[in-house]
């Protein structure tokens, strides 16, 4: 009780070393949490929360990194479809051996009628049916319908239907339909009339097709490694899709669910080059072809309205 009634002298309150020791210790005390509350604990708990950010990140860069290709298994790739590359030229080229040309037109009809006195044919007219030659200088190839108008024997006609799909392998009997001629009073049997649709292969000079596989491989192996996607890199943006102006579309037919398309008198399926464009898709309206980036639609009205 002294030591409290001590501390009132006078009328006023008055501190010993003891009590202002004890006073500053708790001054210190106060001012510490509140500084704790105020400024530490806050920070404490950002740093917390970065700290969470980035081992996060972490995790999402490693699982990010175990998804990029192997550099080394895309270049191991590279030279292998390069070696393919150089087998499959060489194969072409050896392949092409015996093919005619495509300045050859008049040689291939030589060989279409060369046979008809020797198994006793008629051949009324020979034609070919989609000459675009001029047009088309894009392709490797070119498939060109000759149509053979004929009079025989059955047998005459079966024996010149082997004749045909046996001139080479670039050649081939597309189909045949046979009438029988009607019998006039007073004169013989007449012999059944045959038109056969012949396909023949035309190729491009070997110069030309050269320089153009060149490029057509290089495009493949470039597509072979841009199929690799890379997740650091940013999505392919929509293709924008444009009208094929530079060709016109005949018609689309087919059958078996295949479709064929006849794009400047010649037909096309796909996978064809067609004027340094791909296609892509035929569908019953419409061919899809792309070139790079560029998307383009060629569509039947467009030939009715040129």
């Amino acid at each position: 009780m002294k030591s409290v009634e001590g501390l009132f002298q006078g009328g006023e309150l008055r501190f010993g070393r003891r009590e202002k020791t004890w006073l500053l210790v708790l001054v210190w005390v106060a001012a510490g949490l509140w500084g704790h509350r105020v400024f530490v604990q806050p920070r404490a708990e950002a740093a917390r929360g970065a700290h969470e950010e980035l081992r996060e990140a972490r995790q999402e860069l490693a699982r990010l990194e175990a998804q990029r290709p192997d550099i080394r298994v895309l270049e191991e790739q590279i030279r292998s479809l390069q070696k393919q590359v150089g087998n499959t030229y060489q194969q072409l080229e050896d392949l092409e051996k015996g093919l005619l040309y495509r300045q050859d037109v008049d040689l291939l009809l030589e060989r279409l009628v060369a046979d008809q006195k020797k198994l006793n044919l008629r051949i009324n007219a020979v034609e070919p049916l989609k000459d675009s030659q001029a047009k088309e200088k894009n392709s490797f190839y070119k498939r060109l319908f000759v149509e053979v108008d004929a009079s025989a024997t059955f047998e005459q006609l079966i024996a010149y239907l082997n004749v045909l799909e046996g001139q080479g392998p670039y050649q081939r009997v597309h189909g045949a339909k046979v009438k029988m001629e009607k019998k006039e009073a007073g004169t013989e049997e007449a012999n059944p009339r045959a038109v056969i649709l012949v396909e023949s292969l035309l190729a491009d000079t070997s110069e030309h097709r050269s320089d153009q596989r060149k490029r057509v491989f290089s495009l493949m192996e470039d597509l072979s490694v841009r199929e690799k996607k890379d997740p650091f890199m940013a999505r392919e943006r929509p293709r924008e899709e444009k009208e094929a102006l530079d060709m016109s579309l005949s018609g689309i037919f087919g059958a078996g669910g295949v479709l064929s398309a006849l794009i400047d008198g010649e037909a096309h399926q796909e996978g064809d080059l067609v004027k340094g464009k791909r296609i892509v898709q035929i569908l019953p309206d419409q061919v899809i072809l792309e070139q790079g980036d560029q998307r383009y639609i060629l569509r039947e009205r467009e030939t009715a309205g040129e």
